[in-house]
């Protein structure tokens, strides 16, 4: 088995997804996107109705509630500690929009938050 540290992998990767994948096009993309330009799926989803906000907020309150009482209350079974749901969905709120518009403008995948978060949960 080959042993690489996680700095060098975390290093490499960011590098790949930010360096590889920052050419004209998801600039050109990005700027098209603030201009008004509607992309395919914008002008097919005018077709339907909006959700209310309330829905999402109350899926997100509950879906966390019922995770941490899981990850407290059955500790073995979940093997993942509170600190670490919380950890989890503080990444997700802060990349979850840079990255969405990146890989819905430009058809890339970013993945350097799943190194996070193998830096920190081994196994």
């Amino acid at each position: 088995m080959i042993r690489v540290p996680r700095i060098a992998v975390l290093i490499y990767l960011l590098g790949y997804d930010l360096i590889d994948y920052s050419d004209r096009e998801i600039w050109q993309q990005f700027r098209a996107s603030y201009k008004g330009k509607m992309d395919v799926h914008t002008r097919l989803m005018k077709r339907y109705e909006d959700i209310p906000g309330w829905w999402f907020h109350l899926t997100l309150v509950l879906s966390f509630l019922l995770s941490l009482v899981l990850c407290i209350v059955m500790k073995d079974q979940v093997q993942m500690p509170w600190w670490a749901l919380i950890f989890a969905s503080g990444l997700a709120l802060i990349f979850t929009l840079p990255v969405s518009v990146i890989t819905a403008t430009t058809n890339q995948v970013l993945i350097f938050t799943l190194l996070i978060n193998t830096h920190f949960f081994s196994g």
